[in-house]
């Protein structure tokens, strides 16, 4: 970003004004277009400066500090600015279809816990097609959601019994899948269990 000073000219009076606005460039397909992050009024600093405060601003608007804090000049500069940039917010009335944005510091952003669910959503759905709870005939309710968990996951990944454990335990979302319609939560199973009924 940078500060760009524009002058407007009075026609009546012929007075020449100067005002002071924040400005970055964003690139449209091929094209490169500035637009006004912000008003910078009663602007009181050199023009050597401009650079200084403009990155100060950049930081402050992105929530962070900068090294040019230490100077009092820009330091009271920007705090001049910020303080009628949020009384601008503040004013401005929000449309009740206008999103809300919030700043995400995307290098602290991780994931954790990531589960599969489209494959397992399909060999469910199959499952209940097929009737395959119906088949198995003398299995307790348990047991009925553990054979499922393991029939959807060799459907999606044939593997070991100890392959299919470690599947429902770390990778999948259908112990979720199945929790939700049996009340059963087949990830606390054991690979023993997995053996039983397999």
């Amino acid at each position: 970003m940078f500060i760009r000073a524009k002058e407007t000219k009075n026609r009546i009076t012929g007075t020449t004004y100067v005002k002071h606005q924040l400005v970055r460039s964003v690139r449209y397909g091929d094209k490169v277009r500035q637009e006004i992050v912000m008003e910078l009024p009663g602007l009181d600093i050199e023009k050597a400066d401009f650079k200084k405060l403009a990155n100060v601003l950049t930081l402050r608007l992105a929530g962070r500090e900068s090294l040019f804090e230490a100077d009092d000049k820009i330091r009271t500069a920007a705090d001049q600015m910020m303080e009628n940039y949020q009384l601008i917010r503040d004013l401005r009335p929000v449309k009740a279809d206008e999103p809300t944005l919030t700043p995400v510091d995307l290098g602290s952003v991780g994931l954790r816990d990531v589960r599969s669910l489209g494959k397992e959503l399909v060999a469910t759905s199959f499952y209940e097609r097929l009737g395959i709870n119906e088949a198995l005939i003398g299995l307790s309710q348990k047991e009925q959601a553990l054979a499922k968990a393991i029939i959807c996951t060799r459907l999606i990944g044939p593997g070991s019994d100890l392959a299919t454990h470690r599947y429902l335990r770390d990778t999948s979302a259908l112990g979720e899948l199945i929790e939700a319609t049996s009340g059963i939560d087949v990830t606390s199973f054991g690979k023993d269990a997995i053996y039983g009924v397999s």
